[in-house]
């Protein structure tokens, strides 16, 4: 009896180990976690253009990797993740002082052009809100994909 079940379970294993629709399910399905980071755009708001550094073959349904990419690119803001509410993001720049006052005006577009051309890559995010203080160069508000329609894309080779 039990070499009978030990016998089943063995072509069972067989069988859906060589199942060539499960295995591509698999291939093809990306995670992506809390602790990855990436980037999807860069852009210059000057010239209001974008061109994409990464695509990738699956959606994100965290925002956490694409935050870390910004963070990366620019530590001196410190943007966090504070929640979503149906399709808006809602973010915080940790270190709105750097945001506010000492990146210009032309260094606080950048950065917050940048950082929402990114978060809007997140599946089911159409807004992206930024929480902290007016200051002299920014002050808090909500970027939709819409903000960036009329910009050019850009095709790098």
């Amino acid at each position: 009896m039990k070499l009978n079940l030990l016998a089943f379970l063995l072509l069972y294993l067989l069988a859906s180990c060589s199942n060539p629709s499960s295995n591509k399910e698999l291939a093809s399905e990306e995670n992506w976690f809390k602790t990855d980071t990436i980037l999807l755009w860069n852009c210059d708001a000057a010239a209001e253009t974008k061109f994409r550094i990464y695509q990738p073959q699956d959606s994100f349904t965290i925002p956490e990797p694409i935050i870390n990419g910004i963070n990366d690119a620019w530590p001196e803001a410190n943007l966090q993740y504070v929640s979503i509410q149906q399709d808006t993001l809602q973010v915080k720049v940790g270190n709105s002082n750097w945001l506010t006052g000492l990146s210009g005006s032309n260094g606080a577009e950048q950065y917050v052009s940048f950082a929402a051309l990114n978060l809007l890559e997140v599946k089911g995010i159409h807004y992206v809100r930024f929480l902290f203080p007016e200051g002299s160069h920014a002050g808090p508000g909500v970027w939709s994909i819409s903000d960036f329609s009329d910009w050019k894309i850009i095709i790098k080779p």
